[in-house]
């Protein structure tokens, strides 16, 4: 004989497959709110490896005057590297400098032709400065103003990557927010659809629950099968969004990749 529970199994799946077509209709939605979610939670970690990715490769640039002594470009270094906000401080030295900057701008003939006619190198040492986190640059060059290096700096440039990173991060909340609605649209059809598909089902039954109830049934008896005809449409629809996601991460992972190379994370590996 079936227990109770096997009953309530055995109805709820005969009512899940009785309306099949509301029940594809409510997995649909529920299927499109958790595909939602799941871009959700890749926009935000694209976002977050991408922020990361910036502030790694991060640095400040300081470039010294031509005539600052070498004494006067060492102690500037070890003051930079005596603050807790800095991670290193790299060296170039004025040859290597003026090498860098006619690699660069070589396709230049105004600027190569001005080069030589100066004759010597215009251009004086660099240091280049990575601090521990992306928030510590405002501090390390608010530290730049001390008056014993402060005459010795020609100029210094941060304030490009520090816009890349605002707008990344501006970029991912548009996005969340936007996927964040869809998502709480699709929830809320979902909601309603199983709601209306399950209290249809009751209706379409009643004359059966209440038979049952002639004959002794308890409340949970007669609500376990609408119960788990709703428990029944999310597991399909979790289901079909495994499916779905996993393979799409897949075809992602090599652009992804691309773009990070070495560094990439796994998207497959974080889901």
């Amino acid at each position: 004989m079936l227990t109770p529970a096997s009953r309530i199994l055995k109805f709820a799946a005969q009512n899940f497959w009785r309306n099949i077509w509301l029940s594809f209709v409510a997995i649909s939605m529920i299927f499109l709110m958790l595909i939602s979610l799941n871009i959700i939670v890749v926009i935000n970690f694209i976002t977050e490896s991408v922020v990361t990715t910036i502030e790694e490769r991060i640095d400040v640039s300081i470039y010294l005057k031509p005539e600052a002594s070498e004494n006067l470009v060492t102690s500037l270094r070890s003051y930079l590297m005596s603050l807790p906000q800095v991670k290193d401080v790299g060296y170039v030295d004025p040859e290597d400098a003026l090498n860098q900057f006619k690699e660069k701008h070589r396709d230049d003939s105004d600027i190569m032709a001005a080069l030589e006619e100066i004759g010597s190198n215009p251009l004086g040492s660099t240091l280049v400065v990575s601090a521990k986190s992306a928030e510590d640059y405002p501090m390390i060059l608010d530290s730049l103003d001390n008056p014993a290096y402060k005459d010795i700096i020609l100029d210094k440039d941060f304030s490009n990557q520090e816009r890349l990173i605002e707008k990344v991060q501006v970029m991912g909340s548009k996005a969340n927010l936007g996927g964040l609605a869809l998502s709480l649209t699709f929830a809320l059809i979902a909601i309603m659809i199983v709601f209306n598909s399950v209290r249809m089902t009751i209706y379409t039954h009643r004359e059966e629950i209440g038979i049952m109830k002639l004959v002794g049934a308890s409340n949970w008896f007669v609500r376990g099968p609408y119960l788990l005809e709703g428990v029944y449409a999310c597991l399909v629809a979790l289901v079909v969004t495994i499916i779905v996601v996993f393979p799409a991460l897949g075809l992602i992972q090599p652009h992804f990749a691309g773009f990070f190379q070495e560094s990439a994370p796994s998207l497959p590996g974080y889901f």
